[in-house]
């Protein structure tokens, strides 16, 4: 159930603008596994990696392909939460399988998987394991009424154009707690 909120959340979270917005702590742990497809490209991602690190996060940027990487050692989670920022990853960790997720997932542990117009068959039978289809790969989301328009008076209609959050509500559940304001 935990992922299925997330899920909904992941297609808004992938777009950058909504990275930043999610301001609430975990209660269940502060331990972050973040897979990218090589470290270097955890830079793409450095305002929502800091905004995470600024709460007091202990965060784990990881390649998508180390080997070394498990999210339970023992029977024991060795992260608290995962984040996958690599789609296109046909293997993930020490071969992590979807098995694993969903073990890591039933545990108490909190999952983000990213996806994008070349989502993997590993992310695409992961998110299916939580209710989440996607279409075949190379597919792209249409929108004819708020595409953004090309400056060649060209349009591109699976680029949408959609601006940022004003303000966003707080999200409320067991598993977070807003951060307390000094008075």
């Amino acid at each position: 159930m935990r992922f299925l909120a997330t899920a909904a959340a992941v297609s808004l979270a992938f777009s950058g603008a909504w990275l930043g917005v999610v301001e609430a702590k975990s209660v269940s742990g502060d331990r972050v596994l973040v897979l990218v497809p090589k470290v270097e490209a955890a830079k793409l991602y450095s305002q929502f990696l800091d905004s995470l690190a600024s709460r007091g996060f202990d965060i784990s940027v990881r390649a998508a392909t180390n080997t070394s990487v498990t999210l339970q050692v023992d029977g024991v989670r060795t992260y608290d939460h995962a984040v996958v920022l690599s789609p296109e990853s046909k293997k993930l960790g020490a071969n992590l399988s979807v098995r694993d997720f969903v073990s890591f997932v039933d545990d108490g542990g909190n999952l983000i998987l990213t996806a994008s117009s070349e989502l993997s068959e590993l992310g695409c039978k992961l998110a299916a394991r939580f209710g989440v289809e996607y279409e075949k790969r190379g597919t792209a989301a249409i929108d004819h009424l708020a595409h953004l328009h090309a400056v060649n008076d060209t349009s591109d209609h699976a680029l949408v154009a959609a601006s940022p959050p004003k303000t966003a509500a707080p999200v409320l559940s067991k598993q977070f707690a807003l951060p307390q304001s000094d008075p």
